[in-house]
């Protein structure tokens, strides 16, 4: 069952779409922001968790995405997550995205202890 959250308190604005896309038969995460206003307090790292717990429930074992390359704030969270990257690849540009150095597909495999553990929202 895809997962669809949205949530806006404010000036808070954080969005996780997640569709059970058949890329490498995982969970794709198509999309996550968090209003500048409101990173780094852990706001993105409890609706990729979330996800991921979503992902194991809908029988998935392997959370996928892709990040901007220069996104180093992202990176970082992926990472922390244990994604990895699995390859470059190329989305083209546009006048709207001001992002330098390609896109990343990233993947993390997920386990139930690892899924647990997360749940608690470290």
């Amino acid at each position: 069952m895809p997962l669809k959250i949205a949530v806006s308190l404010d000036m808070l604005w954080a969005c996780v779409t997640s569709t059970a896309h058949k890329v490498d038969g995982s969970w794709y995460v198509d999309a996550l922001r968090v209003h500048e206003h409101f990173r780094g307090q852990s706001i993105g790292k409890g609706l990729m968790v979330l996800t991921q717990e979503r992902a194991w429930e809908a029988g998935y074992r392997v959370v996928s995405l892709i990040v901007f390359a220069d996104n180093t704030r992202a990176m970082n969270l992926y990472c922390s997550l244990g994604f990895q990257v699995v390859r470059r690849v190329d989305l083209g540009g546009n006048d709207f995205i001001r992002h330098t150095g390609g896109c990343l597909f990233l993947s993390h495999e997920l386990n139930r202890n690892a899924s647990r553990m997360h749940s608690h929202r470290q």
